[in-house]
Order: C-alpha cells, then sequence, then structure tokens
C-alpha cells in the first residue's frame, strides 16, 4: 500500500490539490452569498391595525442598511379602469414646513429594521383621488397596489 502511494505521489498530489480547489470555492461561494444578502435593500409593505380600509399601511426596512424612501405610487383598478397617481406627500397644503418633515411626506431615511407609516389605506386612496382630480373612492376600487420607490447603497 505504501509502495503503491510512493509511486503514485505526484498524481493523487494532484488530485487532492484539485480537490482541495474545489472545497475553497464552495467557501468563496458562500461568503460571496452572505454578504450579497447582508447588502440587499428588502422593503416589506403590510397592512397593520385592521383589516378593512381604516388598517394602517406600514412599509418596513427589513434590510440591514438605511435606505431613503424616494416615492410612494398608488396603482388603482377602479370600475375597469387603471389608474396611478404619486401619493408622497401626506399633506396638500401650501403652508411652511415647520416642525418635523416627516408630518407631511412620506420621503426621507428608513433605517435597518424601521417602519413607517404612511396612512391608512382610505387616506391613501382619498390623497391618489385627490392628485387625479378626480372622485374615487375605495368602495368602487377592485385593487389597490402600493409601490415604495427606494435609493439603497
Amino acid at each position: 500500500m505504501w509502495t503503491w502511494i510512493l509511486d503514485n505521489a505526484a498524481a493523487l498530489s494532484v488530485a487532492l490539490n484539485a480537490a482541495m480547489l474545489l472545497v475553497w470555492l464552495a467557501y468563496l461561494q458562500l461568503f460571496l452569498t452572505s454578504i450579497r444578502r447582508s447588502n440587499r435593500a428588502v422593503i416589506h409593505i403590510d397592512m397593520a391595525a385592521g383589516q378593512n380600509e381604516d388598517a394602517r399601511c406600514i412599509v418596513t426596512n427589513m434590510g440591514a442598511d438605511t435606505v431613503y424612501i424616494l416615492g410612494v405610487k398608488v396603482d388603482l383598478d377602479c370600475d375597469g379602469d387603471a389608474r396611478e397617481a404619486l401619493v408622497t406627500d401626506v399633506l396638500e397644503e401650501d403652508g411652511p414646513l415647520g416642525g418635523d418633515f416627516r408630518e407631511r411626506t412620506n420621503q426621507g431615511p428608513l433605517a435597518g429594521g424601521e417602519a413607517m407609516d404612511i396612512g391608512s389605506f382610505h387616506n391613501i386612496v382619498d390623497r391618489a383621488a385627490m392628485r387625479m382630480g378626480e372622485d374615487i373612492s375605495l368602495t368602487t376600487c377592485h385593487s389597490v397596489e402600493i409601490t415604495v420607490v427606494v435609493a439603497a447603497q
């Protein structure tokens, strides 16, 4: 047995080095996958505090890094007609921006693990109707799709 190993030492060395290279490549793949996953922005949009139109729409940053919310877009399917509007700003008043800017807009930074209430679904549809200048109510809509646009590192 030992003589066979000594006679084939060069071939065994090449085979074992190739196997070790495959193990290191597998480790490298796991390492790169975990880095990519930890740096990815994941945004979760859900309803809270109810199951009707007065339920709150909550946007949560499930990633580790801070993201910046650029806008909130609503797609409405009302009476067979598709409509869309940006509802990023909360209030439609033209007064000065005193106090916390988060009271007037949904734009801004959202830290990792942080959640933001962007309003009730009834309020969001009302804001979209105001933006479009149409008389739309949540009861006439078949579907409401909310898209949050974020900028991540």
